[in-house]
């Protein structure tokens, strides 16, 4: 038996409201999460797969994973691009990382080849497993070993590890080779390139990064402020299971906006929208316990006869936006996307999804597809000023008609 639960309409009117925007591009931040699977504005600790590219600001450390991985189903894709697939804006500290190409989604591979950018140092096994295009860029000092190079890039000192490069190949070094191995096989070599070479090793890795965290808050804060006046989407339930109805408001978009008790005394969810119902964004609002607003998904997730079909044709038109949560725990697979800029996340099974977060403490896969990018509705029109002087004006009239209407009322 279906039971229909009333939702938070918003403001009245179709319109996007207006809170104090963050610095950023929105837009931009939106973009990044297409073409990312993974984006950490902080530290990540690595311990599982993800399948399309990652991005991280500061370091990473772990035992082993694997980027790149790809993904055949049909539309499980991210967006083009040829950005490494994985970039690290401090150290690269992981004792074993895979980096593949993979299928995007069927179409295509993730990236033209394996490649890594690092602008700190870099230590651990790092494995290039395309045919072609495998290159290292390492803005720090090196320990790190990795065979069948096409480039590699240290801005510091080759301290330790073992390089294997190819007939055609670049090594080029910016301080000196102090420990390590490196076998030419016919590539050529270059020391001692001096601080300019270093500096723009690192410069190269800070354009992708700086703006980042930036862009993806105002992308958050811009989804935060959506509303609808007269709101089609609705919850409801059957037995223990939540199902998400998402229907495509007025300004194209459907929008629910949840808090942590919506989840009370449900096990499973469901989503009940075809993908032509998106962009579907659930603005979430967790728990305070303590000092922390604290996000906990842990429902299952199932497929409904008759309600919805297969989860994973919508899973890139779904985005979960946690504002201003400091906690985002997943202990079931998730479906959707995961934007959580403030939050340290973690995660003990699979996400489907595109994830941001301040922090990212794995335990299960990063799984394609990427949110798909949309369109922003329009904001509010902002009156010229001669328009507000004719409002300011006509509400001067009103009022000293008012006045001498209660002049005349009570004299």
């Amino acid at each position: 038996m279906l039971r229909k639960i009333a939702i938070a309409a918003g403001l009245a009117g179709c319109l996007v409201s207006a809170p104090a925007m963050a610095a950023g591009d929105a837009a931009a931040g939106m973009a990044d999460m297409s073409k990312y699977n993974l984006i950490v504005l902080g530290n990540w600790a690595a311990n599982s797969d993800v399948e399309g590219r990652a991005i991280v600001t500061g370091n990473a450390t772990g035992s082993s994973v694997t980027v790149g991985m790809g993904r055949t189903a049909a539309g499980q894709s991210s967006t083009p691009s040829t950005d490494p697939t994985l970039v690290i804006g401090g150290n690269l500290s992981v004792s074993n990382v895979n980096v593949n190409n993979g299928s995007n989604g069927g179409s295509g591979n993730i990236a033209p080849g394996s490649s890594v950018w690092v602008k700190g140092n870099a230590s651990g096994n790092i494995n290039l497993n395309s045919a072609s295009g495998r290159n290292l860029l390492i803005g720090g000092n090196s320990s790190a070993s990795s065979n069948n190079i096409d480039s590699l890039q240290i801005g510091g000192n080759m301290t330790g590890g073992n390089f294997n490069s190819q007939a055609g190949g670049s090594i080029k070094i910016g301080g000196t080779k102090t420990g390590g191995t490196i076998n030419l096989n016919g590539a050529t070599y270059q020391p001692n390139l001096g601080a300019g070479f270093k500096s723009g090793l690192e410069a190269a890795v800070n354009g992708m990064t700086s703006t980042l965290g930036d862009d993806l808050r105002a992308f958050s804060t811009q989804l935060s402020g959506l509303t609808l006046g007269s709101n089609p989407s609705y919850l409801s339930s059957s037995g223990q299971t939540l199902i998400l109805n998402a229907v495509k408001g007025s300004n194209g978009f459907s929008l629910f906006n949840l808090s942590q008790t919506d989840f009370t005394g449900f096990t499973s969810i469901a989503y009940n929208f075809n993908p032509d119902a998106g962009p579907v964004i659930v603005n979430f609002t967790g728990a305070t316990v303590g000092p922390d607003i604290v996000a906990t998904l842990g429902l299952n997730f199932v497929t409904l006869n008759g309600l919805t079909d297969d989860f994973t044709k919508v899973n890139q038109s779904i985005v979960w936006n946690f504002k201003n949560a400091t906690k985002v725990n997943f202990t079931t697979e998730f479906f959707g996307s995961v934007l959580a800029t403030e939050a340290e996340v973690k995660n003990n099974n699979a996400i489907n999804g595109s994830v941001v977060a301040k922090k990212f403490t794995q335990g299960g896969e990063v799984h394609l597809g990427t949110f798909d990018s949309f369109t922003f509705p329009p904001p509010p029109a902002v009156p010229e000023p001669a328009t507000w002087a004719m409002m300011i004006l006509g509400f001067g009239l009103v009022g000293a008609v008012r006045r001498r209407e209660a002049r005349v009322r009570f004299a």
